[in-house]
């Protein structure tokens, strides 16, 4: 595949899995994984990599997923309160709800999806922190050929926080291929053969939607 010659080319190998960090420092070699600040050598651990707040943030009316039809940008502009620039320290306040754009973003191959979760610094800071992307259904989850910037939600739980472009509170890890349990994968065949005969996932207006098949049906 397409996408095996490339990761060869950058010393990677195609294995299924979660990429370790020998393979996530080829994936930034490769311009898949960019950044506005380079990427810092601190920020790559074992079989993870940190992601850093850039400095551009909104505080926004309510949560939201942009949907498959639509982006950031666009539910931003319809919910948004203010605009914050955390080149300078800002106070994210209490109960309030801000997306952040970060500094990272990916050009991601087929058969190479991105999952994200907080840092452990970021539940003792008491933060609620979720990643989404342009066109996303689901939190915390980066589609396989997704092209595009990352942005962060962030709710300070109890205490308001002070936060700066380049604050790390969530990390990404890239997957390559399907979980390989021959059990797993006859069963995601099997509901992908029922996908294509019967349409299993459609949206508030009713419209079919390919399936999320991930070790079983992804709601």
């Amino acid at each position: 595949p397409k996408s095996s010659t490339l990761f060869a080319r950058a010393g990677v190998k195609s294995a299924t899995g979660v990429l370790p960090s020998q393979e996530l420092q080829a994936l930034i070699q490769q311009s898949v994984i960019t950044a506005d600040v380079p990427v810092a050598e601190g920020q790559i651990q074992p079989a993870s990599m940190d992601l850093r707040l850039g400095a551009k943030a909104w505080r926004v009316a309510a949560s939201f997923l942009p949907g498959a039809k639509s982006t950031v940008k666009k539910k931003i502009d319809e919910l948004k309160i203010y605009d914050l620039d955390l080149s300078t320290p800002k106070v994210l306040e209490k109960g309030q709800i801000y997306i952040v754009q970060l500094m990272e973003a990916v050009k991601l191959p087929p058969n190479f999806y991105g999952r994200s979760s907080p840092k452990s610094t970021t539940g003792r800071l008491d933060l609620f922190t979720r990643l989404i992307t342009d066109h996303c259904i689901e939190y915390e989850f980066v589609e396989d050929r997704y092209a595009g910037a990352l942005y962060l939600e962030i709710v300070p739980i109890h205490f308001s926080v002070i936060v700066r472009a380049g604050t790390s509170l969530n990390q990404l890890r890239i997957i390559h291929g399907t979980p390989s349990s021959p059990d797993v994968d006859e069963s995601d065949t099997k509901i992908e053969d029922l996908d294509r005969r019967e349409k299993l996932v459609y949206d508030e207006n009713s419209d079919p939607h390919k399936a999320k098949i991930w070790d079983g049906l992804m709601l």
